[in-house]
């Protein structure tokens, strides 16, 4: 496998009771590494009940979900289950607290004591493209293993992409080491495979981890029990579809009105992303960001724009309306050295008045929205 990533810096401690304590701070330049997996293959079955369960939550949904994966070296396979998790989040997939009943006595079909290891995770971006999100990587970069993200669920090839971490050091996996891929070489002449490029296995193994399971593929019913839906509350989704660079993709942000969104707070962070994206990319285009965020799969920043709507608590009218003010107001150099002092939640000193949000539709003090706002998005 081929180092991706890799820890930038090291701390290290020694204490002696009683006498003295000491921290060494280390930066690092550079790591070479070498690494093979040479564990069990991934039995056929589990992976396919794992495609069988994102089509489920998919078709009844539209919404991501994800399974964690183990491994016991004794018995030679591999295990998936798919926890309590809180289910029609949209682009989200959001497990119970490790604390809770259900979670604790699923987890302890996988005990330590019996072989099981945890060694990754699946989940899956809908009709979007598969790809690692920022959220992915904090989530991911911690727990060893192989993490695998399935993309363009419902369409007749899916999309995939992977990375295994070790010691918080990303590598770029074979998938062929991990997936049995027998039946594919054996259809190969002996005397062609002498010829064959390098990482030709791991394409195999994307073409058969990327096909539809079949129909009649069940998973647990389990799954189905611990995708936990709230109770019925009047929301909207905002659904995307169209051509990107990539490819053609789907989907869905489902948005629960109970939630406070489009707060202030909430739509600078989103300008202050959107500000942050032009500083480290200066051949990115405003008018092209602007487009994407209401055409999600246009633009070629699609994967950054998901990721804002991930982790701010904005839906794409109102930020669009927000953008407008602010860059009414000022020029962009002045809005976003503006919007970066405010990120310590100071009221912005030159908008001390919130913005109308859409058509004389505000945000309260509690940051309640009159209902007009979700009409007709």
């Amino acid at each position: 496998m081929k180092l991706a990533t890799y820890q930038t810096k090291l701390t290290q401690n020694k204490d002696v009771a009683g006498m003295f304590s000491c921290t060494f701070e280390h930066e690092i330049k550079n790591t070479m590494a070498k690494a093979s997996y040479t564990g069990p293959l991934m039995p056929e079955n589990v992976w396919q009940e794992i495609l069988a369960y994102f089509e489920w939550t998919q078709k009844e949904y539209k919404s991501e979900a994800q399974v964690r994966l183990f491994i016991n070296p004794q018995l030679a396979t591999w295990a998936a289950w798919a926890f309590p998790q809180r289910g029609n989040t949209g682009m989200a997939s959001v497990e119970l607290a490790d604390t809770s009943p259900e979670r604790t006595a699923q987890r302890a079909q996988f005990s330590d004591t019996d072989g099981w290891m945890p060694f990754g995770t699946v989940h899956h971006h809908c009709g979007g493209g598969a790809f690692q999100s920022g959220t992915d990587k904090d989530n991911e970069v911690h727990q060893d293993g192989i993490h695998i993200t399935v993309g363009k669920i419902g369409m007749k090839q899916y999309d995939i992409h992977s990375r295994f971490y070790c010691a918080r050091n990303g590598f770029e996996p074979d998938l062929s080491e991990f997936y049995d891929i027998s039946d594919l070489v054996g259809q190969i002449p002996k005397w062609s495979h002498g010829f064959m490029r390098a990482g030709a296995n791991h394409d195999l193994a994307v073409w058969k981890m990327t096909r539809p399971p079949a129909k009649e593929q069940t998973f647990p019913e389990m799954w189905k029990a611990n995708y936990i839906i709230p109770p019925k509350v009047d929301a909207i989704t905002h659904m995307f579809s169209g051509s990107h660079v990539g490819g053609i993709g789907q989907g869905c942000y489902a948005y629960d009105k109970r939630a406070r969104f489009n707060e202030k707070w909430d739509l600078d962070k989103a300008t202050r992303f959107l500000f942050d994206l032009i500083k480290k990319d200066p051949t990115l285009r405003w008018d092209d960001l602007i487009q994407g965020i209401d055409e999600i799969w246009i633009a070629p920043e699609s994967e950054k724009l998901i990721e804002m709507f991930q982790e701010c608590q904005v839906t794409p009218r109102p930020l669009l309306d927000h953008l407008e003010s602010v860059m009414r107001s000022m020029s962009e150099q002045e809005a976003a050295e503006e919007l970066k002092a405010s990120g310590n939640g100071k009221k912005n000193r030159k908008h001390k008045d919130a913005p109308l949000l859409t058509d004389g539709v505000t945000v309260n003090e509690q940051g309640d929205m009159d209902d007009r706002l979700w009409q007709g998005m």
